[in-house]
């Protein structure tokens, strides 16, 4: 069982450490300069309060893999 807090700013190793389940886990609260997705993450906040740039990712699991998943930018300002 994990804490509460765990579940709203997650586990303090989240961004240190890969995946090793094989899943996918797509999150906000850690503003990146890029959207983007590696070791079992996927890294969506870009600022938008502050940026104006608003990320997204669109994902088709009955795609292909190397086509299963689309990460985009709106709002560039």
């Amino acid at each position: 069982k994990q804490p509460q807090q765990v579940f709203l700013w997650g586990h303090p190793a989240f961004m240190r450490q890969s995946r090793s389940d094989g899943l996918w886990v797509a999150h906000g609260h850690i503003v990146v300069p890029e959207a983007g997705a590696e070791n079992g993450r996927i890294a969506l906040d870009t600022g938008a309060h502050a940026t104006g740039r608003l990320s997204y990712a669109a994902i088709d699991p009955a795609r292909p893999e190397e086509g299963r998943l689309v990460i985009g930018v709106a709002g560039v300002a």
